[in-house]
């Protein structure tokens, strides 16, 4: 038996798990001050939800299930290939909370009140090649306002974010706005063309 865990994955030592506790319970006790809620949804998705996401290069990252059974059977006596793997695998790993949480909401709307605050603290997975900052299997913390389309909900956002950071004692931080909006409308105040935008973010993303 290889006693060692998986790469790009750690096994946690009692007192290593005590301080991360200590830190997502901070963090959650000023999302819930805030009039946060917490969800939780399966670690396990629909292969067309994941495929079919926003994902980006995320989309090339994903864990995938192989179908089981007689579906497996018939998906490999249609000739799997390279090109057409997804055929062999009916769920995969989520590998952020971007999309179960679309879903969940999707799914459960009827009962939610809006606007929706909510607080996700999960586990996700990415298939990739391990190296420093980056794991195949981590933590993300995650809050959203759904139903809301005021500025003041992007600001609190922000805000509420910043005093979870200070409550577990981190201080000259900066916060990064990443709004494609606001890149493209300086794009345009710097004499680019509307149909030039595109491929200028583009480059602008590749680079580090």
């Amino acid at each position: 038996m290889k006693i060692t865990s998986v790469k790009g994955t750690n096994d946690y030592l009692p007192n290593e798990v005590e301080i991360r506790d200590y830190l997502q319970n901070e963090i959650l006790k000023v999302y819930v001050s805030n009039g946060f809620e917490h969800i939780t949804t399966p670690v396990i998705e629909d292969i067309e939800n994941l495929d079919k996401s926003d994902g980006g290069e995320n989309l090339n990252l994903i864990f995938k299930i192989m179908k089981r059974g007689d579906k497996l059977d018939k998906a490999l006596a249609s000739g799997a290939t390279s090109q057409n793997e997804n055929i062999l695998a009916d769920m995969g790993l989520r590998y952020d909370l971007t999309l179960p949480l679309s879903r969940y909401f999707a799914n459960n709307k009827d009962k939610l009140t809006l606007p929706m605050k909510c607080i996700q603290m999960d586990r996700v997975y990415r298939a990739e090649r391990p190296q420093k900052g980056r794991l195949r299997e981590f933590v993300q913390c995650d809050i959203d306002i759904i139903g809301s389309d005021s500025r003041d909900s992007e600001v609190e956002l922000i805000l509420t974010t910043t005093r979870a950071l200070k409550a577990i004692g981190m201080k000259n931080f900066k916060v990064k706005v990443n709004d494609r909006r606001l890149l493209r409308a300086f794009l345009m105040d710097c004499g680019f063309e509307e149909e030039q935008l595109d491929s200028v973010c583009i480059t602008f993303d590749k680079m580090d």
